[in-house]
């Protein structure tokens, strides 16, 4: 009985599925985790200061090359998380000051004393 393309097409996803499952997967162990000191992490600068120590640990031959790749990658992915929650909250903080300002805007149309936020 010849096979379908439909099942010719599970096939070849099934077997992509396997080899990918097999392969190896790079993780940082707990000590290498640790050497960030990523739970003081909580703003830019913070942060420079675990890069730094990640690359210390790197230069040294502490940790072998891929995993220090894999290290500087998560790095460099929690900078860009920083600056977005820190665009978040300027952006809440504009909204909120623009609320004001056209409940300010409409009480003067209206002849109106303005209300305190």
């Amino acid at each position: 009985m010849p096979l379908t393309a439909e099942a010719r097409t599970r096939g070849r996803q099934e077997a992509a599925r396997k080899r990918r499952l097999a392969q190896a997967v790079r993780v940082l162990t707990a000590e290498q985790l640790q050497a960030l000191h990523l739970e003081d992490a909580d703003d830019i600068e913070a942060l420079i200061r675990a890069k730094k120590r990640w690359f210390a640990h790197g230069a040294s031959g502490e940790v072998d090359p891929a995993t220090w790749r894999e290290g500087t990658r998560l790095l460099v992915s929690l900078g860009g998380d920083f600056k977005v929650r820190d665009l978040q909250q300027r952006v809440r903080q504009l909204e909120r000051v623009l609320r004001t300002y056209e409940q300010q805007a409409r009480a003067t149309t209206r002849g109106l004393p303005a209300r305190s936020a």
